[in-house]
């Protein structure tokens, strides 16, 4: 699992690799801070960053958002919300290794199209998957579409979007 400490490392390569300022957000986890306080977190940081933007020399006309696995969820959802917002400041995110959907947290119109997790992880990775998803989740907030970017539209055609 990843943490500030684990990923300092990757933030130096992709701020030397894009020449770009990296601002890399501590956030409450899971599961004893469950959704949407983690998120909450993490766009808060990114407010703060576009806020300070001339004090941290950051061109907030090239906001980006980035994350891998959880990090990578609360990136798209953080580019969501941005998006969603009276000022929108996100122009790209990349998201690696992204959990858009859990079986049974999927929109019914596409449980039929959903492969990748059963193809993946097998019965295994599916009892994994519903096991986190219990962990951040709270009843209740199963199709909230800030947990399940799948079912996002905001991203339709808004923002560069990468997932790997």
């Amino acid at each position: 699992m990843g943490d500030l400490d684990v990923e300092e490392a990757e933030c130096h390569r992709i701020a030397s690799a894009c020449h770009a300022v990296v601002a890399s957000l501590g956030y409450r986890l899971a599961p004893e801070h469950k959704f949407p306080i983690p998120i909450n977190d993490c766009y808060a940081g990114f407010q703060w960053a576009i806020e300070h933007a001339s004090e941290l020399n950051i061109d907030s006309s090239k906001a980006a958002t980035t994350g891998m696995s959880a990090g990578a969820l609360a990136a798209i959802v953080v580019a969501c919300m941005d998006t969603d917002s009276a000022e929108p400041r996100s122009k790209f995110v990349a998201a690696v290794q992204p959990l858009t959907v859990v079986r049974g947290f999927e929109p019914d119109h596409l449980r039929s199209q959903l492969r990748s997790v059963d193809v993946i992880g097998g019965a295994d990775g599916d009892k994994s998957l519903r096991f986190l998803a219990a962990q951040h989740v709270p009843k209740g907030q199963e199709r909230n579409p800030y947990i399940v970017p799948l079912i996002i539209v905001a991203l339709n055609g808004s923002l560069l979007t990468t997932l790997l």
